[in-house]
């Protein structure tokens, strides 16, 4: 894999825009070493299905155990929030 892709998408149709920022957050994978930190603001307009945040990652030479990171979505309007933290 050359980058992990996440899709975020409200769970029912809404009429206003729905705005968050997100960030990646080390797990046992670590920034530099196995992925590219991110970090945006999104907005979706209304009645959209979501959107897919990709995160690149980094190819080492050494063969591990699988690990992960996180993405964080905080300062979210337009929508209540019911998962703040994915993991990969």
């Amino acid at each position: 894999l050359s980058s992990f892709r996440f899709f975020v998408r409200p769970d029912i149709a809404v009429s206003s825009p729905i705005r968050f920022r997100y960030t990646t957050e080390a797990g046992s994978a670590f920034a530099v070493d196995d992925f590219t930190a991110t970090a945006g603001m999104v907005t979706l307009a209304p009645n959209s299905t979501g959107a897919e945040i990709v995160v690149p990652l980094v190819a080492d030479r050494v063969a591990e155990a699988n690990e992960t990171f996180s993405l964080v979505l905080s300062e979210v309007t337009g929508a209540d929030l019911l998962k703040a933290n994915i993991q990969a």
